[in-house]
């Protein structure tokens, strides 16, 4: 297994263990969609995009995850284990008072 779906398996794992629910997410006719979508009871949701080891984001996906943000729509990135506990907590407990949770650097690259 790659270490991204290692770090998706504990984020799936971590959410459904605290209540919420995981969905892998892709948008239809468009790429740069995050990864997942985790959910708990409105408005405790947030779109979470998994970056393992020296992943960077795509030009798209970094575009992708300021329009969400801009719009305020909760978006997290994930390195490591212990960035799933974290998230996981931020965003069952709700976002209200989270101004930016993620925003990509700027890609360099087009992957």
């Amino acid at each position: 297994m790659t270490p991204a779906g290692k770090l998706q398996d504990e984020l799936k794992r971590l959410v459904n263990h605290s209540g919420g629910q995981y969905r892998k997410v892709q948008w239809t006719g468009r790429r740069g969609c995050p990864d997942c979508f985790v959910y708990w009871v409105w408005p405790n949701v947030a779109f979470i995009e998994v970056k393992a080891g020296e992943d960077r984001f795509s030009t798209l996906q970094s575009r992708e995850v300021r329009r969400l943000l801009e719009a305020g729509v909760p978006v997290f990135t994930v390195r490591t284990m212990e960035d799933c506990a974290r998230v996981v907590d931020l965003a069952r407990k709700g976002l209200q008072d989270v101004i930016a949770c993620a925003i990509p650097p700027a890609a360099t690259e087009e992957k």
